[in-house]
């Protein structure tokens, strides 16, 4: 009879994809192949075999849907099949590689839309947007349009305001703007995502 020589010297797992509270998630297993003459390698999840592939493979995928925190656990094995494909001898299960399913990204809100900003004079400048529902208020952000100038929060407004005058500019200068929404406790973000950037030049 023949006999599968097998050890598992290591088992990683790789996630490879995000989830919320109960979604899906996608793991890659590695592991080190020291089996002689194998027809073949079997998956374990959480014990109970999911999946059987060939011989002197290295890794595989698994789509798992499951709650976050909870321990998802796999064992790889080594056998020898007959000509059925039923399973006639097979290694002792490697060690036991576990990962909790872990929480992905928050949702991207979409963000305020319509944004124009245009000069009232040599040093102001009219900023305008459409007003998002059930937003608690809005953060303005500006910057020169010269050179590496990075975006600056220029004003924290209340809810529903959706007009503001940037004022004390140079005169004869281009500006760029953004803002994003805030939004009330029980939103899985606090914020939206940035606007569109909208620029202007300050008057002569």
């Amino acid at each position: 009879m023949k006999t599968v020589i097998f050890l598992i010297i290591f088992l990683v797992l790789i996630p490879l994809t995000c989830l919320a509270q109960t979604n899906t998630y996608t793991f890659t297993l590695t592991w080190q192949d020291n089996a002689q003459n194998e027809t073949g390698q079997a998956i374990y999840r959480d014990g109970t075999q999911i999946a059987k592939i060939g011989p002197n493979q290295t890794s595989y995928k698994d789509t798992v849907t499951g709650t976050v925190g909870n321990p998802v656990c796999y064992e790889v094995t080594a056998f020898i099949a007959d000509a059925g494909g039923k399973i006639t001898t097979e290694s002792a299960k490697s060690g036991r590689a576990c990962m909790a399913m872990p929480a992905g990204a928050p949702p991207v809100v979409n963000p305020p839309g319509g944004l124009s900003i245009s000069a009232i004079s040599s040093s102001g400048l009219r900023i305008t947007w459409e007003d998002l529902p059930n937003e608690i208020g809005y953060e303005l952000e500006g910057k020169s349009s010269k050179g590496n100038q990075t975006f600056e929060q220029i004003a924290s407004l209340g809810s529903d305001v959706v007009t503001y005058d940037w004022t004390g500019r140079r005169r004869y200068t281009s500006y760029c703007v953004r803002l994003r929404g805030l939004l009330p406790l029980g939103n899985p973000v606090s914020a939206t995502a940035y606007s569109s950037i909208a620029c202007s030049t300050t008057t002569k």
